[in-house]
């Protein structure tokens, strides 16, 4: 029975039937688009990607192009192939470094790359980002947002001025005191930067900050465009790691606080001033504005992502850790990473019909060891999307990590048409066995998980885009 079965999945996968979840051979021949050459001398880190309004892929993150360091982006067509009418033959490479320190000393180092968004109200083209300044430390860490052009030139209308013009911009800003983890761009094209600052006592507070579409701060928004707020938890480590926007305006935003030994998911609310939403989860008048979220036997409990469905429930994506018994292959201690989905009605209330038992919660595993959530999305039919990161171990005992793609029925249970395997799970092995998918975009029928993944031929990291048929 199982030769059938693995002949009919290569049938399947030839053409001639397309399987929900199979790879999809009209991008780049095999489904796979893999960034580095000829160019690219270093790390080409995958960190984001976003739909252009032309329907094409726009794929960035960190990369390294003879010796200089930053933002990199590149324009796919729909069949996988380059753009090469964008930026120079497909490519954009820019240190934003010089921008940077025309406000603030030090050295930067490697650029981490947040998120990229189009900016559908201008057509532009949102990047964040962070670099640590090598005086400081962490506590030097600079934040960085950038704006560029549909063809991939900078935006000399958005942000700080150049050094001796009147009006040309740099298409870079840039400050200090907040650490970016999470991107979002509002429908009238204002931008949102959800992460962390530091409050007192060295602990860090949710953060996020608002900009207008040409770089400068959004005065409406918050006390000089920055919002700040503590959980009943504090003192306490706290990050917003997801943004998704409501229809009516309202911000979403979910993370996780960190107390002591506590790890624990909370979920925000906030009204489009950055006042905190009273009117979300008004149960538990201490908590109005946000729900903590921290499953029953687990160690811990974070959320990297969030997304509000057509009906405006509010679906985030995270994951809990279970403590389990050590295998043959690893005598250690381990901890099982189990992917979290959580389900809100638009007041903060659980949504009973999501999940088992009415809990508004569904638990999977997705690899030996677990699965890290980094997007999640919506179907037009109301499937949900989660891609990330799955661990298995393999003979040698040594970790085997692929791209993850996971799809839920509206009712949280796993879609069994999905995968040829029909489990719901779609993991994408590499060569290496190291990769981790971060960006996820869903359009004309097809699920493009973007990422990276090791390439010990070279040394360093390759971006990576895995496309499959919905």
């Amino acid at each position: 029975m199982k030769k059938y079965v693995v002949l009919l999945a290569v049938f399947l996968h030839n053409g001639l039937v397309v399987c929900s979840g199979s790879l999809d051979t009209n991008f780049s021949r095999t489904g796979i688009v893999t960034f580095f050459a000829p160019r690219v001398t270093g790390d080409c880190m995958g960190q984001g990607m976003s739909l252009s309004l032309d329907n094409e892929l726009i794929f960035g993150g960190y990369g390294s192009i003879n010796g200089t360091n930053g933002i990199m982006l590149a324009k796919y067509h729909r069949n996988g192939s380059l753009n090469t009418a964008f930026g120079n033959n497909g490519i954009v490479l820019t240190d934003p470094s010089s921008a940077v320190l025309l406000s603030f000393t030090g050295v930067p180092y490697n650029w981490n790359v947040v998120d990229i968004k189009v900016n559908k109200s201008t057509r532009k083209i949102i990047v964040a980002a962070s670099v640590i300044d090598r005086k400081g430390g962490d506590k030097n860490k600079i934040f960085c947002l950038a704006s560029y052009n549909p063809d991939g030139s900078s935006d000399a209308l958005f942000g700080t001025l150049v050094a001796g013009s009147l009006n040309e911009k740099t298409g870079f800003l840039a400050m200090q005191g907040l650490s970016p983890y999470a991107l979002a761009v509002q429908p009238d094209g204002k931008i949102i930067i959800g992460g962390s600052s530091s409050g007192d006592n060295g602990n860090n507070v949710f953060a996020l900050a608002r900009f207008n579409s040409n770089g400068t701060r959004d005065e409406a928004f918050g006390k000089n465009a920055i919002v700040e707020f503590s959980s009943i938890l504090q003192p306490a480590q706290q990050y917003i790691y997801g943004i998704a926007i409501q229809a009516d305006g309202k911000i979403v935003t979910t993370g996780f606080v960190n107390k002591g030994d506590l790890f624990a998911i909370v979920t925000c609310r906030f009204n489009i001033d950055g006042s905190l939403d009273k009117t979300f989860n008004t149960r538990l008048p201490l908590y109005s504005g946000y729900v903590i979220a921290h499953p029953g036997g687990s160690e811990f409990s974070l959320a990297f992502a969030v997304t509000v469905q057509p009906d405006q429930k509010i679906v985030v994506a995270g994951y809990v850790s279970v403590p389990v018994a050590p295998t043959a292959a690893n005598n250690n201690a381990l901890t099982n990473l189990n992917l979290l989905l959580l389900r809100y009605n638009q007041d903060g209330s659980i949504d009973k019909s999501f999940g088992s038992a009415g809990t508004g919660m569904v638990l999977t595993k997705a690899g030996e060891w677990g699965m890290m959530p980094f997007a999640v999305s919506v179907q037009s039919d109301g499937k949900i999307v989660v891609a990330g990161q799955s661990t298995s171990y393999d003979e040698q005992g040594l970790f085997d990590r692929r791209f993850a793609t996971v799809r839920f029925n509206t009712n949280g249970s796993l879609d069994t048409t999905f995968g040829f395997d029909r489990t719901g799970i779609v993991k994408t092995p590499f060569l290496d066995g190291q990769a981790i998918a971060k960006g996820l975009v869903l359009y004309e029928n097809k699920i493009a998980v973007g990422g990276y993944a090791m390439d010990s031929g070279r040394g360093f990291n390759d971006s990576v885009i895995v496309q499959y048929n919905q």
